[in-house]
């Protein structure tokens, strides 16, 4: 199970993120036209599909709305 989680974007305050240095390697800004030399496709769709829908709560499947079944 794969949860995103899109808090909007970063304001005057992005220079009070702190990160954990002994969890993370490295890390970068980056562009959402650049995702695909970063991360599988799979994330990068998740990601756009993310920012596509704004403010709002979404489900996905795949990074896409899943397909509707005929059952009721």
């Amino acid at each position: 199970m794969l949860f995103l989680f899109d808090c909007g974007d970063l304001g005057a305050d992005e220079d009070r993120i702190r990160l954990d240095g002994e969890e993370l390697d490295r890390w970068a800004w980056v562009a959402l036209n650049d995702l695909d030399s970063y991360v599988l496709p799979r994330i990068a769709r998740r990601i756009r599909s993310a920012v596509d829908k704004g403010n709002s709560a979404s489900y996905l499947e795949h990074g896409q709305l899943p397909a509707r079944s005929g059952a009721p």
